[in-house]
């Protein structure tokens, strides 16, 4: 039996909306007045024809203005969120996606595409590395650093708000994005980070960090229960929530933690790089808002467990690595500098590892 659902939290099962219900959430959907970062729809796809043609209507015209969307198709599903501005490059995205929907009984999860929006967090989708040239299309030395960007092989990348914050969002989004990954069994990892951030040995100097990391803990215990059934919804439902703000704070709040907690608890490993005082460099790290530079671009990595690999833009690219070996079982995260602010970069192997089709801003999921 077809039906249309509203999902308000993340991890709560899908609840029908039949007949009025069902033409009110339409008609609110088409009005934006009540949409939030949490409305999604899902339609059962095996059984669209039993949506009303009216209903059908109204449904397709609140699909082409709302304000930001992503997609999950399937063969019996389909989740559309608000969508951004939409012009002829995102109608031809969507008329790929209408095809792969008919080609693969797999799941597809999409994001329109708007190459010009400024990210609330980070970007929702990789966007073609070529694009990076529009920022400086006019200076000679930055085209060509990007083209010495494409020649290491990367093949997108992805904008991180720029306020402060950057690199603390590049990062630890990175390596939890990557850590709910649809491909491989990150769990233990996870609930070994969570384990951690609860039982933390550090008198935290400002209450707000404690609260994030609350909260920032709530969110990932939410997102464990989903990746209990499915490490394809998990993965999904990350995508989503890195887009809505209060999960940004509090994740970044929960990384300068991090960071700072590698040199209040005075780690072997970094001793031989604090070169000023200890309190002042944890109080800088701890200021949200403050560019992450010097010694955070050490602790954090570490901390983490994982190897950084930064881009830097000058007279050409320079490449720098934090920490020099990597001694973990994750791959290196990729991050781009371009004066003070950081992005996020990767790979084509790895877009072709995760079945990510950068034309259509597609991902081809496993059922």
């Amino acid at each position: 039996m077809g039906q249309i659902c509203s999902i308000e939290e993340p991890g709560l099962r899908p609840q029908p909306l039949h007949g009025k219900a069902l033409s009110e959430r339409v008609a609110k959907l088409e009005d934006r007045r009540d949409t939030t970062e949490s409305d999604f729809i899902i339609l059962n796809q095996s059984s669209i024809k039993d949506v009303s043609p009216d209903d059908r209507n109204s449904l397709a015209k609140s699909w082409s203005v709302l304000s930001s969307r992503s997609t999950l198709y399937s063969e019996n599903a389909l989740e559309d969120r608000k969508s951004t501005s939409l012009g002829n490059e995102i109608g031809q995205a969507n008329d790929a996606r209408s095809q792969a929907q008919s080609l693969h009984p797999n799941k597809i999860f999409s994001c329109a595409l708007d190459f010009e929006e400024y990210p609330e967090t980070v970007s929702k989708f990789w966007i073609p590395i070529e694009k990076m040239t529009e920022i400086g299309k006019f200076n000679k030395t930055f085209v060509q650093n990007v083209k010495q960007i494409k020649e290491k092989g990367f093949g997108a990348w992805r904008k991180s708000r720029g306020d402060g914050n950057c690199y603390y969002r590049a990062v630890f989004l990175m390596y939890l994005e990557n850590l709910f990954s649809f491909r491989y069994d990150y769990t233990e990892t996870l609930w070994n980070l969570i384990n951690f951030l609860e039982n933390m040995d550090y008198e935290i100097p400002f209450t707000d960090f404690l609260d994030n990391k609350l909260k920032f803990i709530a969110y990932m215990k939410i997102l464990m229960k989903v990746k209990e059934s499915s490490y394809t919804d998990a993965f999904v439902e990350f995508k989503r929530v890195a887009q809505v703000r209060d999960f940004d704070l509090a994740m970044i709040a929960t990384a300068r933690l991090l960071a700072a907690y590698k040199i209040a608890s005075n780690d072997p490993s970094i001793a031989p790089f604090i070169f000023e005082d200890q309190e002042m460099m944890i109080m800088q790290i701890l200021t949200m808002g403050e560019e992450a530079e010097g010694i955070a671009l050490l602790t954090l990595p570490i901390s983490l467990g994982i190897q950084v690999i930064q881009y830097n833009f000058f007279d050409k690219v320079v490449e720098q690595k934090f920490p020099e070996e990597n001694d973990s079982n994750f791959s290196p995260i990729f991050i781009i500098r371009r004066g003070g602010h950081y992005d996020i970069l990767c790979k084509k192997s790895d877009l072709e590892a995760q079945n990510y089709d950068l034309k259509t801003g597609t991902y081809l999921l496993p059922l």
